[in-house]
């Protein structure tokens, strides 16, 4: 590959807040880290994909960032969800222009659990986050500095067998303070496809 373009883009970012978890204030919110760009970054053309967590209304949620290496214009967007907070997120873009975005969830009801976000090619916009794996207890291991870290963990791939199958690993709450990593397999249908048929019905 060939390097277009070279210097410094400064983008503006928010220190997310800690993410909220069931059975708080007794037990401690989640760390969402820091504005930090934790995960790979993705290069498609000349356009070179980002995620960050940021705060957004009081909030903890993924910042998407486009840079055209070409011009140096940077793009951005937020991903929120008015009843989750979004954190540790992770972005994998294929070559037909469709986007996913694995990420960490959680609310005041819902223990920190697995989702993907999805925007196929030409629509613009990004689906409402998807429920990958449900946490089912809440977390609390506090580090040397009194924190509740939490993630650090967050990879989303496309499958290189298929532009159209799309593969994020992601933590979830596997029960009372203990974390595991669920790997889904998430496939961006086209209009009119077929991708396997029943041999009887062929439907």
């Amino acid at each position: 590959s060939q390097v277009v373009n070279s210097g410094t883009i400064f983008v503006p970012a928010t220190q997310p807040p800690t993410v909220v978890q069931p059975g708080a204030p007794g037990v401690q919110n989640l760390e969402a880290n820091d504005w930090r760009v934790s995960s790979n970054t993705v290069l498609r053309g000349n356009l070179l994909y980002g995620v960050q967590a940021v705060e957004f209304m009081g909030r903890s949620a993924v910042q998407l960032q486009v840079v055209d290496l070409v011009t140096n214009n940077v793009g951005s967007e937020i991903l929120s969800d008015p009843a989750l907070a979004l954190t540790f997120p992770s972005i994998a873009v294929n070559e037909l222009g469709d986007v996913v975005v694995g990420v960490t969830g959680t609310s005041a009801s819902q223990f920190a659990s697995s989702y993907a976000l999805v925007r196929r090619a030409g629509s613009g916009l990004f689906d409402p986050p998807q429920l990958l794996r449900a946490g089912t207890g809440n977390y609390q291991r506090l580090d040397s500095q009194s924190r509740n870290r939490w993630g650090d963990y967050s990879a989303t791939t496309v499958d290189p067998a298929d532009p159209g199958i799309f593969w994020t690993n992601q933590e979830f709450a596997d029960g009372v303070n203990h974390w595991a990593t669920q790997v889904t397999e998430l496939i961006v249908q086209r209009s009119n496809e077929a991708r396997w048929a029943e041999p009887q019905s062929g439907s």
